[in-house]
């Protein structure tokens, strides 16, 4: 369940629905979520949130009076473009356009100079403008569940950008240029068709979270082992069946996902992992827990399952903070009774067994 919640955490932060805008708001001043009522007031309108409202066209086009706007938000509103009076507006700095039915980035979006914050998932977009470079004040960008087919190496020119989101689209391959984000901090690129990650991803020194679960991907760039910030690292449901021996340096690193791979006889090197407390490696045929898990002394959470474990190892009874013991589903025969040394042992699978 901790790595279940640290997903939702995480996804409610960079993905978010709705109402989860609300930290974007400009602190003391109203929320407006009546079209009609911010026209009538139209001096006063710092933030506009317009949910499941089928408004015409005519009255968006008179959100571009609305001068002092920062916070604008249309979802679920069925909407495939905007007026052009809104990209005139000097202030724009979150802009929502969640669950429409937009097929592009409005091109009017470049002239918002000071856009911090793009959110369009759930659309039908497909593909990132080659001016998405010139938003220089943007430091997140999130767009899940288009339909995007190539990813513009104009995205290296987003050196403000610490939060991107672009998994659940049908692009294979990135460019090299993704390694020029230097303040990013968090990559979500999950449940997409990606085949492998650009050598040039080590470059990102202040990446924390690597989200790439549910590709296609066969391998990892030898240099992964470069992200010395990296905290959490998804790679389940790929088609990896190795892992580079840099992954050993990853010292910060708190969860590894690697369950429904392709790996057999597992012996790489997890002792450098000293901060690890979260390990994932279910649905591969493995015949033994890693060895070197030994030493990742902080962990908490171990879960195995579908797999051909015969043997729980005895040095498992040094891990005395482990929480979590899951081998369902496996071939073990023997339950140890060093497991009642863990204190902190709060629940233990083995069905299937």
């Amino acid at each position: 369940m901790k790595r279940n919640i640290i997903i939702l955490l995480l996804l409610s932060f960079i993905l978010g629905e709705v109402m989860a805008q609300d930290w974007r708001y400009v602190k003391g001043k109203k929320l407006y979520t009546d079209l009609d009522e911010a026209i009538a007031n139209k001096e006063d309108v710092y933030n506009l949130q317009l949910f499941r409202q089928n408004v015409k066209y005519e009255k968006l086009y008179l959100i571009g009076e609305m001068k002092n706007i920062q916070y604008l938000s249309i979802t679920e509103a069925y909407i495939d473009s905007l007026p052009r009076t809104i990209f005139s507006l000097p202030d724009i700095r979150t802009l929502n356009l969640v669950k429409n039915s937009f097929k592009e980035i409005p091109a009017g979006i470049r002239g918002l100079k000071k856009l911090e914050y793009l959110v369009m998932y759930d659309n039908e977009i497909t593909s990132i403008p080659d001016w998405i470079g010139e938003l220089a004040s943007l430091e997140t960008l999130i767009l899940p569940r288009n339909k995007i087919k190539i990813i513009t190496p104009a995205i290296g020119k987003l050196k403000r950008i610490k939060y991107l989101s672009i998994g659940g689209n049908e692009f294979e391959y990135m460019p090299a240029e993704i390694g020029q984000l230097q303040s990013l901090e968090v990559f979500g690129l999950s449940d997409g068709l990606l085949e492998e990650l650009p050598e040039s991803i080590g470059n990102l020194k202040k990446l924390q979270y690597l989200e790439a679960g549910e590709n296609h991907l066969t391998n990892l760039p030898e240099n992964i082992g470069d992200l010395s910030n990296l905290k959490n690292l998804q790679l389940h449901q790929n088609k990896l069946t190795f892992l580079p021996k840099s992954i050993n340096n990853l010292s910060k690193l708190t969860l590894l996902t690697l369950e429904k791979n392709k790996f057999s006889d597992f012996d790489f090197d997890f002792s450098g992992l000293l901060s690890l407390e979260h390990f994932e490696m279910s649905g591969n045929n493995i015949t033994e827990i890693p060895f070197s898990l030994r030493f990742c002394k902080k962990l908490e959470r171990i879960e195995i399952t579908d797999a051909k474990i015969k043997i729980i190892p005895n040095w498992i009874g040094e891990l005395r903070n482990l929480q979590w013991y899951l081998l369902d589903n496996n071939e073990i025969n023997v339950i140890p009774s060093f497991l009642v040394k863990l204190k902190k042992l709060e629940v233990v699978r083995f069905s299937g067994n």
